[in-house]
């Protein structure tokens, strides 16, 4: 649904599908009524609502009523710290979560974060503030021992702290996007696409 403008009566027909496991609402035109009408789908696992305006309270309401979800996607919502700690006081079941492109992400997020511990997939994607205080940023990301996938582009850390990264999140980190450097491991096999 993508590009779409959805509106309520869309919201109100999406949300009467009880049984859908998985919504991706990205680049569409929703506003706070559409949020609640998609919050009537207590069975969700995974919700993309990248490029819409969330706010504190808003979000607070979506991960209250979706306690299901495991995949959350706020790529580019003009999100900060305080709704991260939301996200993960509400949502401790998450596996995948995009946080890119929200420039108000900061220190205190990862120390939230760190605290997922069923985390695999995390886009930290043009946080640019993120890598601000590099010693201290990494020690938090070295305690993320479930990431598999790990999104670096666009943050500010230096590629000896990339590396470092790399070495403390072996052998379960395998992929690990930072610039144009691509780290993938495959069994034994190393890669730099």
């Amino acid at each position: 649904m993508r590009h779409t403008k959805v509106g309520n009566v869309g919201t109100t027909i999406i949300s009467s599908m009880k049984q859908l496991k998985s919504l991706g609402l990205c680049r569409t035109e929703i506003n706070h009524g559409d949020i609640r009408n998609i919050c009537a789908l207590t069975d969700l696992q995974s919700l993309d609502i990248g490029l819409s305006n969330m706010n504190k309270d808003l979000l607070s309401f979506v991960c209250s009523k979706l306690r299901n979800l495991t995949s959350l996607d706020l790529g580019s919502t003009w999100i900060g710290d305080s709704e991260v700690k939301v996200i993960c006081e509400k949502l401790p079941k998450l596996t995948s979560l995009n946080l890119g492109c929200n420039g108000s992400i900061t220190h205190d997020s990862l120390v939230q974060l760190a605290k997922l511990s069923q985390l695999s997939c995390l886009s930290l994607r043009g946080c640019s503030q993120i890598g601000s205080d590099p010693e201290l940023d990494l020690q938090v990301i070295c305690l993320m021992k479930s990431l598999t996938t790990l999104d670096l582009d666009g943050t500010i850390f230096k590629e000896d702290h990339i590396e470092k990264i790399k070495l403390a999140l072996a052998p379960k980190l395998k992929t690990l996007i930072y610039e144009v450097l691509v780290y993938e491991k495959d069994e034994d096999d190393i890669r730099y696409c």
